[in-house]
């Protein structure tokens, strides 16, 4: 007789049966809720519809992919090796998130970074607590502007302790790389808001930046929409950050209140001391004449070793200077500016200086604009053409005044015979002799009252040198100009 097995019944074979037709798929329900019910979860698992479903729940389940890292060999997957498989998938999840956090962290790190860099560059760029942007104008959309160049090149350790400026006015025209450059001397002669006659540097030495870009604008007649400030210390940093600049030198210096460096006339490349002596230098037989050529050349050399650089040098150069320049401009204006002007060369740059003559008037020395002259050079800037022109001469005609000749050097002969060559152009000279004291190093052209003016003009050009010097009072003449000659003068060989 064949026993049966213990425990095992009809009851249990058919339990067992039901459970078979409603197999567990996988390990993925928990322990908990197969022990809380009898019946399986096929019929549970989702299926996309309803067939599928009732025939899981009978056990029919044909489409059961297996994951690629089990054995396909067998038909079950554990529970270690789904719970292996769980961990592995949540590391991978975390190593995700962390390497996108990662990569946006930098993303912040480098915005934030890049905005402080700019941010900084913009605080060394600024005029800080400078005025000089009430005073400027905007430019219209593409057309050419005018900017006013300040710097203030005096060195308080040097003998003679004077203040010494560099003015310029530059029109920029973006469009077609066109950039011209008028030197002002700074000691021309301007009225100013009080109404009394100053030098036009008197403007910024008593009010301000502000005020001497509205009175460089009322002396030029155009709007002024950028200013350009530097001093002595801000250009030696400039020259040694660029390097050293090449310019061309007319005249050999040898000034020693400018500075310890000779430079000999030429081509000559030169570092920060050289030039700084160079812009300070005035001990020339036409001292504005030359000085103003300085200032172009070097201002020149500046602009041109600047629009050489691209944006990002161009950024590193104004952050290794540390506020050697302030503008009233952002950074971003002037990445814009220098990208609309590189690749210009001497070519595009013109050059004059404010065509006038000096004249001394109560103790101060004025430069007086030939007014004529320089209102046809401001009409040819604004054009945009080349602002030479020829010298308009002076207005008072040579038999229109009377004059008085005296030799003031000691040099034999020497009012003898500039009275006689004087006399041959059409002057009137009335009277002719020697100063009681030959102390004169310089010709003086002396006149009482601004009515002859013009007629020592026409003297001193006349002779090609002598400065003039209005006088109500110290020298005795009874004609309307006195001549005195100094020991500047030199005889016809």
């Amino acid at each position: 007789m064949v026993k049966r097995r213990k425990g095992f019944s009809a009851s249990h074979s058919k339990a067992t049966s039901r459970r078979l037709q409603s197999a567990t798929l996988g390990t993925h329900v928990p322990a908990q809720k197969r022990r809380q019910s009898g019946h399986v979860n096929a019929d549970q698992v989702g299926f996309s519809n309803t067939r599928k479903n009732q025939r899981a729940a009978r056990g029919v389940v044909q489409n059961v992919g297996n994951h690629p890292s089990i054995n396909t060999g067998r038909g079950r997957v554990t529970h270690r090796q789904f719970a292996q498989e769980t961990r592995r998938r949540a590391r991978i999840r975390r190593i995700g998130f962390i390497a996108v956090a990662l990569v946006l962290l930098l993303c912040v790190a480098g915005a934030v970074g890049g905005f402080t860099y700019y941010t900084s560059l913009d605080g060394k760029l600024s005029l800080k607590d400078s005025d000089a942007k009430t005073a400027l104008t905007l430019p219209d959309e593409n057309e050419p502007y005018y900017t006013v160049v300040f710097a203030d090149v005096t060195d308080p350790t040097l003998a003679s302790g004077e203040a010494s400026y560099a003015l310029a006015l530059v029109r920029t025209d973006e469009q077609n790389q066109q950039v011209t450059l008028i030197s002002i001397p700074t000691n021309v002669r301007v009225t100013l808001s009080d109404g009394e006659v100053h030098r036009i540097v008197d403007a910024y030495e008593l009010s301000g930046d502000a005020a001497l870009i509205k009175a460089v604008s009322s002396f030029t007649g155009v709007p002024i929409s950028h200013y350009v400030k530097t001093d002595a210390t801000g250009i030696s940093r400039m020259v040694s950050e660029l390097g050293d600049l090449t310019v061309q030198v007319n005249e050999e210096v040898d000034d020693p209140k400018a500075g310890a460096d000779y430079i000999p006339a030429g081509s000559q490349t030169l570092g920060d001391a050289a030039i700084l002596t160079l812009l300070r230098a005035n001990n020339f037989q036409d001292a504005l004449e030359r000085m103003s050529q300085n200032q172009q050349t070097v201002l020149s050399a500046f602009s041109l070793a600047l629009l050489d650089k691209d944006a990002l040098s161009l950024c590193q150069f104004i952050d290794a200077s540390d506020g050697a320049f302030g503008c009233d401009v952002s950074l971003p204006t002037v990445l814009s500016m220098a990208g609309s002007l590189r690749g210009m060369t001497e070519q595009n740059i013109y050059t004059a200086t404010v065509p006038g003559y000096e004249v001394e008037q109560e103790g101060v020395t004025y430069y007086r604009a030939s007014a004529e002259t320089f209102s046809a050079m401001m009409e040819l800037v604004k054009a945009g053409e080349n602002p030479i022109v020829d010298e308009v001469p002076a207005a008072a005609a040579p038999d229109s005044f009377t004059l008085t000749v005296r030799n003031g050097a000691s040099i034999t002969g020497a009012a003898a015979q500039i009275s006689e060559s004087l006399t041959d152009r059409g002057f009137d000279v009335v009277d002719v002799g020697n100063t009681d004291t030959a102390v004169y190093t310089e010709t003086l052209v002396i006149y009482k009252s601004d009515e002859f003016e013009a007629a020592a003009q026409s003297v001193t050009e006349a002779l090609g040198l002598g400065r003039l010097v209005q006088d109500v009072s110290f020298y005795q003449f009874d004609s309307d100009v006195l001549l005195i000659l100094g020991s500047d003068w030199k005889p016809a060989s």
